[in-house]
């Protein structure tokens, strides 16, 4: 066998194994992060949570004078679709702030002092909104290999890459939210 024929049985098996390995049975049918499909369906995700009264006290009480912004970045989505209205699961890391209602009519809080969230989260968008948080504490590794496909529970765990480029888009968020 030639040096070549020999490169190219190798570059085959590579390929071979790195596509049985990106097609693990958990993972949800397209697991790529960055895609158009992939933003606008978090966009959608991030949106949904914000106007959900549910979500709303997750960190504060949910009494009317706080509401969530949140920016996000996408792990994965389901299912494999081409139009992100079609999408019925979002996993991704969401960073949020609460931010008081009517904010602008009184002085502005520290950005940096108002309650925050920084954490994966899995919503399945359709007519009941429904997401899934990971426990704190001890419970935290379990809770992500319950709720997250074995695929993305590295990214649930490790973070976003993206994180600081999502809080900055966030801070500009509050910040815009806060002088009206």
């Amino acid at each position: 066998m030639t040096t070549s024929r020999r490169r190219q049985w190798v570059m085959l098996a590579t390929v071979l194994a790195l596509g049985t390995t990106a097609c693990d049975d958990n993972s949800p049918p397209n697991a790529i992060v960055g895609s158009p499909v992939a933003a606008a369906a978090t966009e959608r995700a991030v949106r949904a949570l914000e106007a959900d009264p549910g979500f709303a006290g997750e960190v504060v009480q949910a009494d009317g004078r706080w509401h969530p912004l949140c920016a996000a970045r996408p792990m994965g989505i389901s299912p494999d679709s081409a139009d992100a209205e079609d999408v019925t699961t979002v996993y991704a890391w969401v960073y949020c702030k609460w931010v008081p209602e009517g904010a602008g009519t009184t002085s502005p809080p520290d950005p940096g002092g108002l309650p925050a969230l920084a954490s994966p989260v899995v919503v399945h968008l359709g007519d009941n909104l429904l997401y899934e948080l990971p426990q704190d504490g001890e419970e935290y590794e379990q809770s992500i290999a319950e709720i997250f496909p074995a695929n993305l529970r590295k990214a649930a765990v490790d973070g976003s890459p993206e994180g600081s480029t999502a809080i900055r888009e966030l801070d500009a968020r509050v910040a815009r939210e806060l002088s009206r």
